[in-house]
């Protein structure tokens, strides 16, 4: 994945929206690409807390009162607290 200084920046900024959910134990809105034919797919959306934090897979699991998702930190379109 190849990132221009300011897409660097916005990532960075998400994970530390996603880092700072796990220890402060607040809820988060995740917007996020799931791929469904080749370039094409559909955006989905989440809020949650994030209760787990893979780094070897480069993902997190939000998890909320109805649901929970691992969401590939590749995939993020948009974090907000």
């Amino acid at each position: 994945m190849n990132l221009d200084s300011t897409a660097f920046r916005v990532l960075g900024l998400y994970v530390l929206e996603i880092v700072d959910s796990t220890q402060y134990d607040y809820a988060i809105t995740v917007k996020w690409f799931v791929p469904t034919k080749g370039e094409l797919g559909t955006l989905e959306e989440a809020w949650g807390i994030v209760r787990e934090i893979d780094a070897v897979r480069k993902r997190f699991k939000l998890v909320s009162d109805w649901a929970a998702d691992w969401i590939n930190v590749k995939d993020l379109v948009s974090v907000v607290k």
